[in-house]
């Protein structure tokens, strides 16, 4: 009986997670159509004062070759181990919350991803 619950349950998170992944990338709005904060700098380009978009967000454009490398690496090993690996929905992540949750019988640990985070930081 508790196999076939367990059987049940992952499909079942595994449908949500792929049509989560499906409307996510449907839904989710060009980050280009963002508008950045303005800023006003000093004569060398260096920034002295930024204000909050008209939607009350902080936009300071930046180049991936601006990020410290070091931090990106960090970033990927304590946010989404399997990044690289998976398609924006990790399964491995979503049946482990799935399997906390039956034997737990309360939420352990999410199975978010980066890219979950962004679409839920750019909603």
């Amino acid at each position: 009986m508790i196999g076939r619950r367990v059987t049940n349950t992952f499909g079942l998170m595994m449908s949500c997670a792929i049509g989560f992944a499906l409307w996510a990338g449907l839904t989710m709005p060009d980050p280009e159509s963002f508008q950045p904060s303005k800023t006003v700098v000093d004569r060398n380009g260096r920034m002295l004062r930024a204000f909050l978009t008209p939607d009350h967000m902080w936009r300071m454009p930046i180049s991936l070759e601006q990020v410290d490398p070091e931090f990106i690496r960090t970033l990927i090993a304590q946010e989404d181990k399997r990044f690289f690996w998976h398609w924006g929905v990790d399964p491995l992540a979503v049946g482990r919350a799935a399997l906390q949750i039956l034997s737990a019988g309360k939420v352990i640990s999410g199975a978010s991803t980066i890219t979950m985070q962004t679409v839920r930081l750019m909603d």
